[in-house]
């Protein structure tokens, strides 16, 4: 589901309801104004459901939204918070949505280069197989008399083939990486920024959940239930666990974590006995934290990579002028 969809509408729901418009007419108003999609087809049938007098809570169970948006929303349905609960999501999946747009856009100057690195070797690969080398072999078979020595033209073709075979390898690696949930995720830790896009992420989900209602308990449960990775949700469950057995203070919660670091934990430490707070402000740094890494290597990754590229080409383009110099000396040319 489009996160950044998804947080327009719920501000603009919001402020129907604020100014006084039936929740089913706000989602009707709403599905007009929206074009054919996924988003539009749960409105619908939210909006449908609703008017045939199923309750919200219900209505929103059954469809395909997020899990912390369906609590969120039932929570919010059962009281006359319901517009407040609805920009806190918007803001919180707006944040989300700049976030995780951003991780996607490192991966966008190495895909490039590497499709290109594929195809240039491919191409030159193609022209030395079927122009250069049948050119050289003619001009050393007339140069010796039909006496031509084509080893040096077999050394060249290797020299050229190696680079497309290293990025073809690299490709299988990404692919075997992609496949494999495991490994994919301990890739992902690695990438610039993400680590911490991870943290802000956790602590502005149970940041969000107990603004909305949540105890803490019934936040970090939910978390842990939704989270994919299971470095996290391990930890969120030591921390359940720790407060049910009556740790109250974040350091204690939190003590021997291995994935949130110290700084986390003191930045959740100071909201006090506001929980909430503390992890709405852990949030707020670690998501600019993690948006400074990702601008900076977003600066460094386009020369980076031009450069890489043009390395690829040299490796390939000096052994075949090489040979074409060695061959033409050969005859005297």
């Amino acid at each position: 589901m489009n996160l950044e969809e998804l947080a327009f509408l719920n501000q603009q729901l919001a402020g129907m309801l604020k100014s006084g418009i039936p929740l089913e007419g706000a989602l009707k108003q709403l599905c007009e104004n929206l074009r054919r999609g996924r988003m539009r087809s749960e409105l619908v049938r939210l909006e449908s459901e609703l008017s045939k007098g199923v309750p919200l809570q219900k209505a929103v169970e059954s469809g395909e939204f997020p899990e912390v948006y369906k609590t969120l929303i039932k929570i919010g349905a059962g009281t006359d918070r319901l517009p407040e609960i609805l920009i806190h999501v918007a803001d919180y999946y707006h944040r989300a949505a700049i976030l995780w747009r951003r991780l996607k856009g490192l991966l966008v100057y190495p895909l490039i280069v590497f499709a290109g690195a594929i195809a240039l070797s491919l191409l030159m690969l193609f022209m030395y197989l079927n122009v250069i080398m049948p050119m050289l072999r003619q001009i050393m078979y007339n140069g010796f008399y039909g006496r031509g020595d084509e080893s040096g033209l077999i050394a060249v073709l290797f020299l050229v083939a190696a680079p497309l075979v290293v990025l073809l390898v690299i490709g299988l690696v990404a692919l075997v990486s992609i496949l494999f949930p495991d490994i994919r995720r301990k890739l992902r830790r690695r990438m610039p920024g993400y680590r911490e896009s991870l943290l802000a992420n956790t602590a502005a989900t149970i940041s969000l959940l107990m603004k909305g209602g949540c105890t803490f308990r019934d936040a970090l449960a939910l978390v842990r239930t939704v989270e994919p990775d299971k470095v996290i949700a391990k930890e969120l469950e030591t921390w359940e666990r720790r407060h049910a057995e009556g740790h109250g203070k974040p350091a204690d919660i939190m003590e021997g974590s291995r994935f949130f670091p110290p700084l986390f934990v003191w930045i959740v430490a100071q909201g006090a006995d506001d929980l909430g707070e503390g992890f709405g402000r852990a949030a707020e740094v670690y998501a600019r934290r993690a948006d400074a890494r990702i601008e900076t290597i977003l600066y460094v990754t386009l020369p980076v990579s031009i450069l890489i590229l043009g390395a690829i080409l040299l490796a390939q383009f000096v052994p075949v002028m090489q040979a074409v110099g060695t061959v033409l000396k050969s005859i005297g040319m």
